[in-house]
């Protein structure tokens, strides 16, 4: 299964055509750790979608990608398999944010077909959700389901098919499209950045005590 995903990095259309011997330069396996790692990760996503910073948090997550085969050897794989799963997920979050319905869905299409990465649900999970789940399923034991980690984002692939249909229908879509970076004046971006900081200050001040 890894030896398939690694192919599929190397193959990833969007990949930007960067070395990956001078990323790794810029960005040691200890940087590169730490920034997709909890709580890192989350203020850098939290300030792009903050900021509606769509394309550059799509061109740093597929950066972060190469860098993440650049490092297989020395990450072990449940460690490997996350960083994937963290970095495709917001890959296809960004160019939701964009619009880019079209190319939203032929990756989202190529994840499930040749991505077989799994989030584990109890097996109550199949009962509860019923044939819609049954596609999703990779394998399951005596307690334990297997699930494709796209599962979670079924239901904005559904949205994002509907708003394709109206595009290509010749219907209304402008009511549909995300609000972008664009949109917002220099003063207002510094102000959300700065209102993002003390929410961290104030989160990191709550867990010291």
């Amino acid at each position: 299964m890894v030896d398939n995903v690694r192919k599929f990095n190397s193959d990833l259309i969007f990949l930007p055509q960067v070395d990956s011997n001078y990323l790794a330069g810029k960005f040691s396996l200890d940087k590169y750790r730490k920034i997709v790692s909890y709580p890192t990760w989350n203020y850098v996503s939290q300030a792009i979608y903050t900021t509606r910073s769509y394309e550059n948090g799509l061109e740093g997550s597929l950066l972060l990608l190469r860098l993440t085969e650049y490092y297989k050897p020395k990450l072990e794989k449940k460690e490997y398999e996350s960083n994937l799963r963290q970095l495709y997920s917001f890959v296809l979050s960004m160019l939701d944010r964009l619009d880019s319905w079209e190319e939203y869905l032929e990756l989202w299409d190529k994840f499930f077909r040749e991505v077989p990465l799994a989030d584990t649900y109890g097996k109550g999970a199949k009962t509860f959700h019923g044939q819609k789940m049954e596609p999703f399923i990779l394998k399951e034991d005596e307690h334990t389901l297997y699930i494709h980690f796209l599962w979670g984002t079924l239901d904005s692939k559904d949205v994002i098919q509907r708003k394709l249909l109206k595009k290509r229908s010749g219907k209304r879509i402008d009511y549909l499209l995300h609000a972008q970076q664009d949109k917002l004046t220099d003063s207002e971006i510094q102000g959300r950045l700065e209102r993002l900081a003390w929410w961290v200050e104030t989160v990191q001040k709550m867990k010291s005590r």
